[in-house]
């Protein structure tokens, strides 16, 4: 994650950039992260669900499997030059799961690493991923939110904003969206390509979580970016807007 107005935006991803020392007390060599509040995601629950990996395969960022093909997270994953491979079919970390090579990956062209607005990429693995019980892709919601909705948020996140160890299991939480206005007062980004939820302290994504998905009744709705100050302290967290970049989307994986 990463820090935007006034440097309290801060990546959810943002020990991708400090190799291996630490951010926060976490290390990447030896530190896998997962969301603050939530639980244990159920096995087969998110077949979409895709992990990241560097060259040492160690988990770095989330995505979403969008077709035998492309991979969707977030951009700020991708612009550190990590990527390796991804791994799917598992909610464990170290087992369970199959490596894809990476072919190639695409960063939204309007990518603003200072506001974080285009915080969006892709990813083609080399060959086409195989599909079962355990991996499937994510249907894309067409329609914008409107209001307060009740929403999931999954990831390798920290549980804690300054915490160094954590389960390698995938977790969930459900979490609820905010008002176009809130999400433009409080984080100071354009409302509607952007997605911000806020359910009480304690509760919402941290560092690691970054590319990760938040659905909306099975489907995907937004992509991990950013939180404001420190994890699940009191403040909205922001995902990139899929409905808003739907049409771009399009325009590169068909």
């Amino acid at each position: 994650l990463h820090s935007l107005t006034a440097k309290m935006r801060v990546f959810v991803g943002l020990f991708i950039f400090l190799s291996a020392t630490c951010a926060f007390g976490q290390s990447t060599s030896n530190d896998h992260t997962r969301i603050v509040g939530g639980a244990d995601a159920a096995p087969g629950s998110a077949p979409f669900q895709v992990s990241l990996r560097d060259k040492f395969l160690k988990h770095f960022c989330g995505g979403s499997i969008l077709n035998e093909k492309w991979v969707l997270t977030a951009a700020h994953c991708l612009v550190a030059g990590r990527l390796s491979s991804i791994y799917v079919g598992s909610n464990k970390l170290n087992k369970g799961g199959r490596y894809y090579d990476v072919k190639k990956y695409i960063v939204h062209e309007e990518y603003n690493p200072k506001t974080l607005y285009a915080d969006i990429g892709l990813i083609e693995v080399d060959e086409e991923i195989q599909f079962n019980n355990l991996v499937k892709p994510i249907p894309r919601r067409k329609e914008a939110l409107v209001g307060k909705e009740s929403v999931t948020a999954l990831g390798w996140g920290l549980t804690k904003h300054d915490g160094k160890n954590s389960p390698n299991n995938l977790q969930k939480i459900e979490l609820e969206t905010q008002t176009k206005d809130m999400c433009e007062l409080r984080g100071g980004v354009e409302a509607n390509s952007h997605i911000c939820t806020y359910t009480g302290e304690g509760k919402g994504i941290c560092f690691g979580d970054s590319g990760s998905a938040l659905t909306y009744k099975d489907e995907l709705v937004g992509v991990s970016s950013f939180i404001l100050m420190k994890c699940a302290h009191g403040f909205p967290d922001f995902f990139a807007s899929v409905v808003f970049f739907n049409d771009w989307i399009d325009n590169h994986i068909k």
